[in-house]
């Protein structure tokens, strides 16, 4: 990715990076947009019935800004504009998840059920009213592949597929005021997170998804050998 070419200037420097490195993203392979039994793979978590659902998906610890994000919850907890109540999942193991868990031991709106098994991350993700992602990358290419309303930290590649106010929100990472005022924007507005969802989508299969980067990866082996790779 630009993160990983900006490192590679620091190196080397701009002209020589520029002339010898080429981008091409991660391929992520999309996220099926039906499930198998979706409601039988979210029942163990104990989710709220009939709840907005809102993934954290990843480690739970101070790199993901997980403590942050405890702090941020410990308000009081959000509602959707129809009544309903949004629960947040934390899907993910480490140190902090027992903080979390005596934190919000009678907040039943914010459950950290462990780590999941794949097919367990992707129910809740195609049930998400919005993904949170503090800091991932595969997860917001899934998220991505389908077209979820997504906030973001504003910190190493999330800004080169989520360009804020535009394919999602970007925040400091550091900020639980502006991680709950982003939230609450996204949520408060359905119409906008859908929008913001659907063109972050078209920025997915444009650039990210596996057909565009097997012919990115073409290209760039044509440019080297000067012989025309047939797809």
């Amino acid at each position: 990715n630009r993160f990983t070419q900006t490192y590679v200037e620091s190196i080397i420097g701009i002209r020589r990076a520029n002339a010898r490195c080429v981008v091409i993203p991660w391929q992520s392979e999309p996220v099926s947009a039906i499930g198998p039994d979706d409601d039988a793979l979210l029942a163990p978590l104990g989710l709220p019935q009939n709840a907005a659902i809102v993934p954290i998906i990843g480690f739970v610890n101070r790199y993901k800004y997980s403590n942050v994000l405890f702090d941020m919850l410990a308000d009081e907890p959000f509602v959707m504009p129809d009544g309903r109540t949004v629960a947040f999942c934390f899907a993910g193991d480490g140190p902090l998840r027992e903080e979390g868990l005596a934190r919000f031991k009678n907040r039943p709106d914010v459950q950290l059920p462990g780590w999941q098994p794949r097919a367990v991350v992707h129910a809740l993700l195609r049930r998400a009213a919005a993904v949170v992602i503090p800091m991932s990358g595969f997860v917001l290419l899934e998220a991505a592949s389908l077209g979820k309303p997504v906030v973001t930290s504003s910190v190493e590649w999330h800004g080169e597929l989520v360009k804020d106010g535009d394919t999602g929100l970007l925040v400091a990472p550091e900020r639980a005021d502006l991680w709950r005022s982003a939230i609450t924007r996204l949520l408060s507005s359905p119409q906008e997170a859908t929008l913001m969802g659907g063109r972050l989508m078209t920025t997915y299969r444009r650039d990210y998804a596996p057909e565009a980067c097997v012919a990115a990866e073409h290209k760039l082996y044509e440019t080297l050998t000067g012989k025309r790779i047939d797809l």
